[in-house]
């Protein structure tokens, strides 16, 4: 499983939680996302790169003391997509 490539990681304030938005570029199927996060209470990812579309299409991921891994069937080509993490904790 390769590393996906990642852009700048932004954090919101959620009530008493914390909401990441990490990208990542081009990640294939099997990529990972070590994210050195812990107390993951939610995450969810959506494409972004849908050429114009209205619709962003979500994402098949998974989660195991912090590091995602994306599994969804069209990313064999790559797909950019932003990784919504939601935690309890501040990194």
């Amino acid at each position: 499983m390769a590393e996906a490539v990642t852009g700048t990681r932004r954090s919101y304030s959620v009530g008493s939680l914390i909401l990441y938005v990490q990208p990542l570029i081009k990640a294939k199927i099997a990529s990972t996302h070590a994210s050195a996060l812990n107390n993951v209470v939610g995450f969810w990812a959506n494409n972004t790169d849908e050429n114009g579309s209205l619709i962003k299409t979500g994402v098949d991921i998974g989660e195991s003391s912090g590091t995602f891994t994306i599994r969804h069937g069209d990313a064999t080509l790559g797909r950019n997509m932003d990784l919504y993490i939601l935690t309890t904790e501040f990194e």
